[in-house]
């Protein structure tokens, strides 16, 4: 009888412990970090901050907003990340900051390019002694370096300001800069509002980095994640309008330049789930790698970084 009076009293203290300690062993949520001002991996990140994707697959997620990629990068470092989606110049710039990061996934392609108004220059060498308006340590920053490099352009001979994307707008329409290094839809919003002139255009990838104790730690919620970006994708494929009016409202921009913006992801248009492709080709770490170079020559990392090596495949 003794016994059964202790046995009693044992569950009833269990059942009375606080609810944090009840809760301990359940893992939060995964904490993403996403840009507001990027389009098209906005709309990506959009289908999961406002549809139940992620619920319905048993995923928990905690997504995060920043406006450029190195603040982001900054709360990855400070261990209030535990993923990020974000273009290939602060990608490589997390990497080589810090081991404990990978690659796992392509999220979209996506163009930079650099406009100039009509008055200031129609090719590359025109900048030569411009105001070019680039958010620096955005993918922008290292790929406007690069391009004027090939023409003969040095830093010095140019003058570079720092602006974010919807700063890049109203310094172009009031005549304070002659060019801008940009990316959607920032570009489309210059030509059809002030008609500016594109000059130069290169493709890059954007992609999902996570760090490596989570890759280990919760290996079944990266593969949920995984199966949540494609269904985002596919979700945005079939629901384009809608998903840009969330991307319009959430970003500021102009929903008629989202709406008529070039695309150059594959999976926007993709006519089943079985055909979104997120996985890293051969090619596309390929370019990472060139621009890694690039950015380890104009002193933007410490360090050169293997791309690949910091791939999980």
């Amino acid at each position: 009888m003794k016994h059964i009076i202790v046995l009693i009293a044992a569950l009833f203290l269990s059942s009375c412990q606080p609810t944090s300690l009840q809760q301990s062993n359940i893992a939060p949520p995964l904490r993403i970090g996403w840009i507001t001002t990027w389009a098209t991996a906005g709309q990506v990140m959009e289908v999961l901050a406002r549809t139940d994707i992620a619920k319905q697959l048993g995923l928990k997620l905690d997504l995060k907003t920043y406006s450029l990629g190195p603040q982001m990068n900054e709360a990855a470092l400070q261990g209030e990340l535990d993923g990020i989606v974000i273009g290939v110049v602060p990608t490589v710039s997390l990497l080589a900051a810090d081991q404990n990061w990978s690659v796992v996934a392509r999220i979209v392609d996506f163009n930079q390019a650099t406009l100039a108004t009509k008055a200031s220059a129609s090719d590359l060498y025109g900048l030569r002694g411009k105001r070019i308006g680039v958010p620096l340590g955005s993918g922008a920053h290292p790929y406007l370096l690069h391009i004027l490099s090939e023409h003969g352009i040095m830093p010095k001979d140019v003058t570079l300001i720092n602006m974010k994307p919807p700063e890049q707008v109203l310094a172009f329409g009031n005549g304070l800069l002659d060019a801008v290094s940009t990316w959607e839809p920032v570009t489309t919003i210059l030509q059809r509002r002030y008609g500016a002139r594109i000059i130069n255009r290169a493709r890059h990838s954007g992609f999902l980095t996570l760090k490596n104790s989570v890759l280990l730690s919760r290996a079944d919620e990266v593969k949920l994640l995984l199966t949540a970006i494609r269904e985002a994708h596919y979700y945005n494929a079939t629901h384009r309008s809608q998903v840009d009016e969330w991307f319009a409202s959430t970003s500021g921009f102009d929903l008629a330049a989202i709406h008529s913006m070039e695309i150059i992801e594959a999976n926007f248009s993709a006519p089943s789930l079985e055909q979104v492709k997120i996985e890293l080709s051969d090619q596309t770490i390929s370019e990472a790698q060139v621009v890694a170079d690039s950015m380890y020559r104009f002193g933007l990392t410490r360090e050169p970084l293997h791309f690949a090596a910091r791939v999980q495949r």
